[in-house]
């Protein structure tokens, strides 16, 4: 095995095992419990090698905090994605797309849970802000008659449901048709 080899857990042989374990788990087997030990045990090592500051931690932060949201369990997602925002976007990144995706992905995983806490003026925010950001990246591609947009316009409905502001509600689900 990796580890006996190694002749030690902290490695990023380990860590990467693990990754990739809880992220099959998360993605495939929906096994959350299951996914979430493991992505918790490789973020333990990369942090311990490589520090806080890391893309690598950023995107394990996202997906524990994805794992929590499976388990129902937002405020402690809600503590992970902005902490893997936090490091997001005070990293450099040396893939830009990789890194927009993420902050993309990241916004609109803080949307959905600030929903369930009760916040969706919170809420609202962050889908404003994961939308600014796919337009800002694919703007020629996208144009106004886009999936992209019409799917915004469909959360906005959404959030403005629960807020309870029902003409607004019916004018961005209008929208995303």
């Amino acid at each position: 095995s990796i580890r006996k080899y190694l002749n030690n857990d902290d490695n990023e042989a380990v860590a990467s095992t693990y990754r990739s374990m809880g992220i099959i788990m998360l993605e495939k087997l929906r096994d959350n419990y299951g996914a979430l030990e493991n992505l918790e045990k490789a973020l333990y090592i990369f942090k311990d090698i490589r520090g806080d500051d890391d893309c690598e931690v950023a995107q394990l932060y996202f997906k524990i905090g994805d794992a929590k949201i499976r388990l129902n369990n937002y405020k402690e997602a809600f503590d992970e994605l902005i902490y893997a925002l936090e490091i997001t976007q005070r990293i450099h990144w040396d893939d830009k797309v990789e890194k927009h995706n993420l902050l993309a992905n990241l916004y609109v995983y803080l949307s959905a849970v600030t929903q369930e806490l009760g916040k969706p003026l919170q809420a609202l925010e962050y889908e404003n802000k994961s939308l600014e950001l796919d337009l800002a990246e694919h703007s020629e591609e996208y144009g106004k008659e886009s999936y992209v947009v019409a799917y915004f316009n469909m959360r906005f409905g959404d959030i403005y449901h629960g807020l309870g502001d029902y003409s607004t509600a019916q004018f961005h689900y209008q929208r995303s048709l």
